[in-house]
C-alpha cells in the first residue's frame, strides 16, 4: 500500500467522517496529520479521534517502512484551536474507576505509538493546546508554536477534579523539570508561546503569519542535521534539586505543604497529581503510565470531579447564546438610563467602560449629578488599579452625560428604567421615553418585584420591553437576568442577552415573575438566615456555616450586597405579609424600618467602615430576636446549613414548577455565578441529586414538623422523589 497525497480513506474502507483527523503526505515525504472538528466546534481528543489517529499511525508506520514518510507534522485546520482537550462528555460517563483507567490506558497507547515512530514528529501549535491536546504535543519530538494571542498551552485537568491521563504527568516533568511541571499541573494555568519557550515546553516560536513556512524550514533543517536537544535549560542548582532523590524529596515536601490549605480538601486532584509526579518520576515509563492511568480512573468517579465537570460544562454553555432565537439582536451602542442615583451610576460605569455612549436622564438635577459622579469615580478607580489605561478612563468618562429632558433620544438604541418607586412611576417614565425613541429601540425595566407585563401595559410597542436585572446589584453585578414578558419579542430578549455578554456578564433568560430566579431564591435564603438569627444564632455562625460548605459568602453578607429593601419588596410580592412569619416580608420590612439597609447605606448585618474589613454587627441579631420574641435553643452549624440549603432546593423546585427558569442547569449556573455556590458540588440541584431527592424530601418533612409549613416539600420535588428521579434526569 502506498501513502497518497490526498486524504486517505479509513483503513476499514469507509470514507472519513467530518471531524476525524486525516492524513496528507507531500512529495517530499512530509506527512501531515490534520485535526478539524465537525460543526464548527473545537478539536477534542475523544475515543473516536483516538481510534482514527491510531489507524493513521498504522498508515504512517507502513509509509516509513517503504521510505514514503520521512517526518510527521501534527496540525490543526482551525485558526483558534489546536486541540482543546479530551471529550469531557466521555469522561463524565465513566461508570467506575476500572473503566476510567482503561480509557486512559487506551489513549496512552495511541500517544506512545506516536512517540515511538521511527521518524521525527513535529507539533505545529496554533490556537488552544490544552489538556489532552498538550499531552499529544508532548508525545511529539518537537513542539513549534505560533506567536499569537490564542496560542495557549496548559494542563487544566485539576480544575475538573482530574489529572492528565495521556502521559502528561510522566512526560512533562522529564521535559521541563519537576518544579516547572508542577507549576502547570497543580494550578491548571495556561501559558502563551513565549512563556512556553522559556519553560522548555516548546522548541521554537514563529510569527503567526510565517508559521507554515517556518515550520517547513524547521522540519527540513532537522532532517538534514539530525535531532537537537529539547526541553528546559536548567542550571546546576536546579538540577541538584530536580535530578537527585534528596532534592526531589525536599521539593515535593514543600509543594505538599502548600496543598494542605482548606480549599484543597474540596478537590483531591491536586494532591493526587503531586503524588503521581513524585512517584512516577523515578519509575520506568511503562510503570509511570500505569500509575497515572490508575489515579485518573479513581479520580474520575469522585463526587468532586463529577461536580467540577458539571460546573465546567455549564460555564462553557454560558459563554454562548442563551436563547435559540433566530432573530438577529439589535446592536445597542447608545444607552439612555431613565433615573439617576447610585444604581444608574453603576450601570453607566459598566456601559461606558465597554465603549457605549450613556445618557443619564432624570428631572432631578441632583440625581443626575450623583449618577455621573459615581460613574466617573468608578472609572478613576479602575485606572488606579490598572484595569483601564489613562486614555481609556478619560474616554469612558466622556461617554457619560446627563440631562433632565429627552433631548437626543432619537438616536438611542436602548432605554433602561433604573427608578426606585411605584409601578405607576415606572410605567409613566417608560411611556414618555417611548414617544422620543426611534423605531426599533429596545426598552428595559430593572424592577425586581413588578412584572414586566404590568409595566408594558401602556406602551405602544410592548414587544420592545424586557426586564434586565443585575445580580446581586448594579454595583457588584456577577450575572444578568433577562426577563421575558408575555409580549416581549425574541429580538428584544436576544438583544439584552448580547448586551449582558458585552458587559462580560453571563446571562440567563427567565419568565416574567416577581423576583425572577435569583432574587426570589435570595429572598428565601436570607429570610431563613434571619429566622436563624431570631433563634439565637449569630451573624458569624450563619455565614460561617455557608462558607464552610464552600459558598463564596454567607446569606447575610449577600443580603447586604443586594440590599434589604430590595429583598423585602421581592418577599412581599412573592409571599405577601402576614401568615408564615418567616416567609412573609415582615421581618425584612422591620429591618428596613430600622435602616438596616446593607452596603450602600453603610449599615447592614455587617458594619462597613472605611479602610476596615466588614465585621458582623451583633446588634442586628438582637434586633431580630427582639422582633421574634420566641425563645428557642440556638441551632448548631449542621442545622444552620441544612435549613439554608433545603430552603433553597425547595424554592428552586417551585421556580422550575412555575416555569420561571428553563431547567435545572440554568438554576445550577445561576447559583454558582450569582451566589458563589461551590463548583466542586456542581450546583444546587446537581448537589441535591447527588444526595438523593427522597432524602431531601424526608429532611424537609422533618423540618416542617419542627419549624412549620415553609418546609413543606413542593409538588415537583415530591413527584421526582416518588419516581426515583433527580432534577437532571429529564
Amino acid at each position: 500500500m502506498t501513502v497518497e497525497e490526498a486524504p486517505l480513506d479509513d483503513i476499514s474502507g469507509s470514507p472519513l467522517r467530518a471531524g476525524d483527523p486525516h492524513l496528507r503526505v507531500d512529495g517530499g515525504g512530509i506527512a501531515s496529520i490534520v485535526f478539524s472538528a465537525a460543526g464548527g466546534g473545537p478539536n477534542v481528543l475523544g475515543t473516536a479521534a483516538l481510534d482514527r489517529l491510531d489507524a493513521i499511525l498504522a498508515e504512517v508506520e507502513h509509509g516509513v517502512t517503504v521510505d514514503a514518510v520521512r517526518a510527521v507534522v501534527v496540525r490543526s485546520a482551525l485558526p483558534a484551536t489546536w486541540i482543546s482537550g479530551a471529550d469531557l462528555r466521555e469522561v463524565r460517563a465513566i461508570p467506575d474507576a476500572a473503566a476510567g483507567e482503561a480509557l486512559a490506558r487506551r489513549g496512552q497507547a495511541v500517544l506512545r505509538r506516536l512517540e515511538t515512530l521511527a521518524v521525527p514528529t513535529f507539533a505545529a501549535l496554533r490556537g488552544a493546546c490544552l489538556g489532552a491536546g498538550a499531552e499529544l504535543a508532548l508525545a511529539c519530538s518537537y513542539r513549534l508554536a505560533a506567536d499569537s494571542a490564542n496560542t495557549l498551552l496548559g494542563f487544566p485537568e485539576v480544575r475538573y477534579g482530574l489529572i492528565a491521563a495521556l502521559g502528561g504527568t510522566v512526560r512533562l516533568p522529564r521535559l521541563v523539570g519537576a518544579r516547572s511541571a508542577l507549576g502547570l499541573i497543580l494550578t491548571g494555568r495556561s501559558v502563551d508561546a513565549s512563556e512556553a519557550k522559556a519553560l522548555g515546553l516548546v522548541d521554537a516560536v514563529f510569527a503567526a503569519a510565517e508559521m507554515d513556512a517556518r515550520v517547513a524550514d524547521f522540519v527540513r533543517e532537522r532532517l538534514e542535521r539530525g535531532r537537537r536537544r529539547t526541553g528546559a535549560r536548567r542550571g546546576v542548582a536546579r538540577r541538584l534539586v530536580e535530578d537527585t532523590a534528596p532534592g526531589r524529596r525536599a521539593l515535593f515536601a514543600r509543594v505538599r505543604r502548600g496543598l494542605r490549605a482548606p480549599e484543597a480538601a474540596h478537590n483531591p486532584a491536586g494532591l493526587r497529581a503531586l503524588e503521581v509526579v513524585a512517584e512516577g518520576i523515578g519509575l520506568p515509563l511503562d510503570a509511570a503510565f500505569a500509575l497515572e492511568a490508575r489515579a485518573f480512573g479513581e479520580l474520575a468517579v469522585t463526587d468532586e470531579a463529577r461536580g467540577l465537570m458539571h460546573a465546567f460544562s455549564l460555564r462553557r454553555v454560558a459563554r454562548g447564546p442563551v436563547t435559540d432565537s433566530a432573530e438577529t439582536p439589535a446592536r445597542l451602542d447608545t444607552v439612555a438610563l431613565l433615573g439617576g442615583g447610585v444604581s444608574a451610576g453603576a450601570l453607566a460605569h459598566r456601559l461606558a467602560a465597554r465603549g457605549m455612549e450613556v445618557r443619564v436622564r432624570d428631572p432631578d438635577r441632583a440625581a443626575v449629578a450623583e449618577a455621573v459622579r459615581f460613574a466617573a469615580d468608578a472609572l478613576r478607580w479602575e485606572r488606579s488599579n490598572g484595569s483601564l489605561s489613562r486614555a481609556d478612563s478619560i474616554a469612558s468618562r466622556e461617554r457619560v452625560t446627563g440631562a433632565q429632558g429627552f433631548g437626543g433620544f432619537g438616536t438611542v438604541d436602548l432605554a433602561v428604567e433604573v427608578l426606585v418607586g411605584s409601578e405607576e412611576r415606572k410605567r409613566t417614565v417608560l411611556r414618555e421615553a417611548e414617544d422620543h425613541l426611534r423605531e426599533g429601540a429596545v426598552l428595559a425595566a430593572t424592577a425586581l418585584a413588578i412584572p414586566v407585563d404590568a409595566i408594558a401595559c401602556d406602551l405602544a410597542r410592548p414587544e420592545s420591553l424586557a426586564g434586565l436585572r443585575l445580580f446581586p446589584s448594579p454595583e457588584d453585578a456577577r450575572i444578568a437576568e433577562v426577563v421575558r414578558g408575555a409580549r416581549t419579542s425574541p429580538r428584544t430578549v436576544a438583544s439584552l442577552v448580547e448586551l449582558a455578554q458585552r458587559l462580560e456578564l453571563p446571562a440567563v433568560a427567565v419568565a416574567d415573575a416577581p423576583g425572577g430566579l435569583l432574587h426570589r431564591l435570595a429572598a428565601v435564603y436570607v429570610q431563613e438566615a434571619v429566622a436563624l438569627l431570631g433563634e439565637g444564632a449569630s451573624v458569624a455562625q450563619v455565614d460561617g456555616a455557608a462558607r464552610g460548605f464552600g459558598m463564596a459568602e454567607g446569606p447575610l453578607a449577600l443580603a447586604d450586597r443586594i440590599g434589604t429593601a430590595s429583598l423585602a419588596r421581592v418577599a412581599a410580592a412573592v409571599h405577601g405579609s402576614g401568615g408564615d412569619p418567616v416567609r412573609s416580608a415582615d421581618a425584612l420590612e422591620m429591618l428596613v424600618r430600622r435602616e438596616v439597609l446593607g452596603v450602600r447605606a453603610g449599615r447592614g448585618f455587617y458594619t462597613y467602615a472605611a479602610r476596615h474589613e466588614p465585621r458582623p454587627a451583633p446588634e442586628i441579631a438582637a434586633l431580630v430576636r427582639e422582633g421574634d420574641g420566641v425563645p428557642r435553643p440556638a441551632p448548631d452549624g449542621p442545622a444552620i446549613l441544612g435549613r439554608l440549603l433545603l430552603s433553597l432546593v425547595n424554592e428552586a423546585a417551585a421556580v422550575l414548577e412555575e416555569g420561571i427558569a428553563g431547567g435545572p442547569d440554568e438554576v445550577d449556573l445561576a447559583m454558582m455565578i450569582g451566589f458563589g455556590f461551590p463548583a466542586f458540588r456542581g450546583g444546587l440541584l446537581f448537589h441535591a441529586d447527588r444526595i438523593g431527592l427522597p432524602a431531601v424530601v424526608a429532611s424537609l418533612r422533618a423540618l416542617r414538623e419542627r419549624h412549620g409549613p415553609r418546609f413543606e416539600p413542593g409538588a415537583r420535588l415530591r413527584r421526582l422523589a416518588d419516581e426515583g428521579r433527580g432534577f437532571h434526569d429529564g
